[in-house]
């Protein structure tokens, strides 16, 4: 969380090799959760702050804000978060405010705002790459050039990892068949998993 910048009053801490707290926190931000699950056990804080893009504040626990902390995402100047508990959600802000962060509630939904977005443009890249309609480096120069983006989708694949791209997008389309990933992205996805 480095790249967002701390306030000068705030105390970092930083868990130790064996994963425990040194002392009580008011928050507890698990970049490396990545929606593993049964590992929040090991912790107690008041709030807990999880890399959660495919999971739902309904399948975690009470005191969890879902924020979008894929790679390249923590690097924009407003942080995604989502809450199933309304009653944290003055608390939390109270917390960014203090560390001097913006932020911005998304819709607790599967992929949130921003990583679903980004993912269906990745996927529709990987469709015209199947079509043949350009090269991966035009598509990803022309995506820059012709919309601002700050990489190309292919940049972002790289960047997020195509099994986490597959992942989110079966996730979506078990709802939404126009989320079906393409055959070379899932392909994709498999090679870089061997």
């Amino acid at each position: 969380m480095h790249t967002k910048g701390f306030f000068k009053a705030a105390e970092v801490l930083w868990l130790d090799e064996n994963l425990r707290l040194p002392h009580e926190v008011d928050a507890l931000f698990l970049l490396q959760f990545d929606d593993a699950g049964d590992e929040l056990t090991n912790y107690e804080a008041p709030i807990i702050f999880l890399n959660a893009v495919t999971k739902s504040c309904n399948e975690l626990p009470p005191h969890c804000v879902r924020i979008n902390a894929w790679p390249g995402f923590l690097n924009v100047n407003c942080l995604e978060i989502a809450t199933g508990n309304e009653l944290l959600k003055d608390r939390v802000e109270a917390l960014l405010h203090a560390l001097q962060w913006k932020f911005i509630w998304a819709p607790d939904v599967i992929g949130m705002i921003t990583a679903r977005i980004v993912c269906m443009i990745i996927n529709e890249a990987y469709y015209g790459l199947e079509q043949g309609i350009s090269t991966k480096e035009e598509i990803d120069i022309a995506m820059k050039l012709g919309t601002n983006y700050p990489y190309g989708p292919f940049e972002w694949c790289n960047k997020i990892g195509a099994a986490k791209v597959v992942q989110l997008l079966i996730e979506l389309s078990a709802s939404d068949e126009r989320y079906a990933p393409a055959t070379l992205l899932i392909q994709e996805a498999q090679n870089t998993k061997q």
